[in-house]
């Protein structure tokens, strides 16, 4: 199915703080209206830091970069450009990738190793049916919430066997051939994803 010309953040489920929730509640949505599975993929944006700068975020000023441990992100793949759809950004919903990509990341090669862009390419398909969250990574060291938590359960896959835990796919912990694949910035441009 062809990609509609016109999507409002609004009309999809969303939590400030929950990206790697909202992706999926968003692919989930985006699949059930007839859009193609296999057009569609999750990117993790990380780090060897854990300290990813973001621009162009709703969160803080305009001029202002936020620092973030992840963030998610729904890849679409069936026009061209490829298009981003990010529920955080102050840019376009959806976007190119390219402008996203120069809007949102600092030049990367200006950036020392460890905060350089890493990009792990997850298939929705795979997402939607193995994604599990505990939310643990969003309680503070008393277990307590450091942020309101979204109106749903957290998300647990339906097949156990395959459940990947959240952490893991940041933490790249995933069982081989499972939770995607991770890319440089140069790489992931490179293959034209």
């Amino acid at each position: 199915m062809p990609a509609r010309n016109h999507y409002k953040r609004t009309d999809y489920a969303y939590t400030p703080n929950f990206c790697e929730e909202n992706i999926w509640w968003l692919g989930k949505d985006l699949v059930q209206s007839g859009m193609e599975v296999g057009h569609l993929s999750v990117l993790i944006f990380s780090n060897p830091a854990d300290e990813v700068l973001l621009f162009n975020q709703q969160s803080v000023d305009k001029e202002e970069g936020l620092i973030c441990d992840y963030h998610v992100v729904l890849h679409q793949r069936y026009s061209s450009p490829a298009q981003i759809f990010d529920f955080d950004s102050r840019l376009a919903f959806p976007v190119s990738w390219f402008t996203y990509y120069q809007d949102t990341f600092a030049d990367q090669a200006s950036l020392k190793s460890a905060y350089r862009l890493r990009i792990r390419v997850v298939p929705l398909g795979e997402y939607l049916r193995c994604f599990s969250s505990t939310r643990n990574h969003m309680l503070d060291g008393s277990g307590k919430p450091l942020c309101p938590f979204p109106d749903s359960l957290p998300i647990q896959s339906d097949v156990l066997v395959e459940a990947i835990n959240w952490s893991s796919y940041v933490k790249k912990e995933t069982p081989p051939g499972k939770g995607g694949e991770d890319y440089s910035t140069e790489d992931f441009l490179l293959a034209g994803l």
